[in-house]
């Protein structure tokens, strides 16, 4: 019984027990009747449903505060394995990084073994082998990215950037392992594991190919140089597609070099630039080269780039 509840009454038989004669008391409950009975069972039904209000109000407290254990271990667990997840990129990216840096010592222990000696094979090897590999990692870093393309994004008009030779395009077609990509105004048959999608915040400014009236006389400064001084030292890749370019020029430099050449002068004129920007880029990086510069007056401007051999 608590105070202030609706409960059952036994007034009748308390004053049963504190010496009220019994015909009084029974006379109270002639009077009374069944309504005594009547609102004894409505009590009786009241607590009942009390009781079982509170059972399921306990349980129902007992569900919540589980739930809550459980969301708690689910966002534990979650943090445990987003900082797995970093872990295991940063160890993926550090083995990368190591073996790049493996691979440009043993190019370069090469390249010094192989100065004084007749054959470059190897070392044209090695340097392909290592290109492969800094593409692989661009690849990598293109994906790790937060807003990168999907390798999947290569199709025909998408914006790509060449991996060996850093210079970006558009896809014009694609077949098989081999895109048609337009560099600037060269076209280029490229392999698809060479190329990397790019995303708009990605893209880097192009080069324009219109030129101020201050670039026209320098560049008619330069074309007036007289002719390079020696027709059997000069490369001409005009008219070529760069990786045609660029595979005539290694067969060149290698040749040179066991020949034992000091320099080479390739031809590869104005145009656009694109042709005579991925050749220079490509000697910077080549092996058989020491250092490269652009052509003096004297050895036809900068329609041609001077190539220092290593040897």
């Amino acid at each position: 019984m608590q105070i202030g509840e609706i409960g059952r009454s036994s007034a009748i038989e308390i004053a049963a027990r504190v010496g009220i004669p019994a015909e009084v008391c029974a006379r109270a409950r002639e009077l009374l009747g069944g309504g005594v009975s009547a609102l004894s069972a409505a009590v009786e039904r009241l607590d009942a449903e009390r009781a079982a209000l509170a059972r399921e109000r306990a349980e129902a407290e007992r569900l919540r505060e589980e739930l809550r254990r459980e969301r708690e271990a689910a966002a534990r667990e979650r943090e445990r394995l987003a900082q797995l997840e970093l872990e295991v990129r940063a160890g993926a990216r550090a083995e990368l990084l190591a073996d790049i840096e493996k691979r440009r010592q043993e190019v370069a222990q090469l390249v010094a073994q192989l100065q004084a000696a007749p054959a470059m094979a190897r070392a044209v090897e090695v340097q392909r082998a290592l290109a492969q590999v800094e593409a692989e990692e661009q690849r990598a870093e293109a994906r790790d990215e937060p807003h990168a393309a999907a390798p999947s994004d290569l199709r025909e008009g998408a914006i790509v950037r060449h991996a060996r030779l850093g210079t970006e395009g558009t896809i014009l077609e694609i077949g098989g392992d081999h895109a048609l990509v337009l560099m600037g105004a060269m076209r280029s048959k490229v392999p698809l594991a060479d190329l990397v999608p790019l995303t708009r915040k990605q893209r880097g400014a192009q080069p324009g190919f219109r030129k101020t009236t201050a670039e026209k006389l320098r560049r008619a400064e330069a074309v007036r140089a007289a002719p390079p001084t020696s027709a059997q030292s000069t490369l001409d890749l005009r008219g070529m597609r760069v990786d045609e370019a660029l595979h005539a020029l290694e067969e060149e430099l290698d040749r040179r070099l066991r020949e034992g050449a000091e320099e080479v002068h390739v031809l590869h004129g104005h145009g656009s630039g694109a042709l005579k920007s991925a050749i220079r880029e490509h000697l910077d990086r080549s092996p058989y080269v020491r250092r490269s510069r652009p052509g003096g007056s004297h050895e036809g401007g900068d329609a041609i780039t001077v190539a220092e051999l290593s040897g």
